[in-house]
């Protein structure tokens, strides 16, 4: 988001919030949580009825969804990519551990190409 608000200026930047947000909702269920955690991440939860394959396969299906969307963002064509790191809880495992896990695998997933889900 940095890069397309300093390309096109906070209200671009602030549409292109909207719209991922929009993307996120059609594919995610009742079994999924999702909201910001900072300025361009997002955290996803799942129900425990999901399993962690299930789970990554919507987030793969999620990042593929950027492939094909070219976005207007108040009449500008802006086309992005994600990148996902995510992480499986494990019994009595703490929570700073869980989510360093989850942005662990996201570095990895940016340092090693972009546009890819690790977990």
């Amino acid at each position: 988001f940095k890069k397309i608000n300093d390309k096109y200026g906070h209200d671009v930047g602030d549409e292109a919030l909207k719209k991922v947000a929009f993307l996120f909702r059609k594919y995610t269920e009742d079994k999924i949580v999702v909201g910001r955690w900072g300025g361009e991440e997002f955290l996803f939860i799942s129900d425990s009825d999901m399993t962690y394959k299930e789970f990554l396969d919507v987030l793969d299906k999620i990042r593929s969804s950027f492939d094909v969307e070219k976005f207007d963002l108040l009449g500008n064509k802006v086309k992005f990519t994600i990148s996902i790191g995510a992480s499986k809880y494990k019994k009595n495992m703490k929570v700073e551990t869980f989510v360093k896990q989850a942005d662990n695998n996201l570095y990895e997933a940016k340092e090693t190409g972009r546009n890819k889900v690790i977990g």
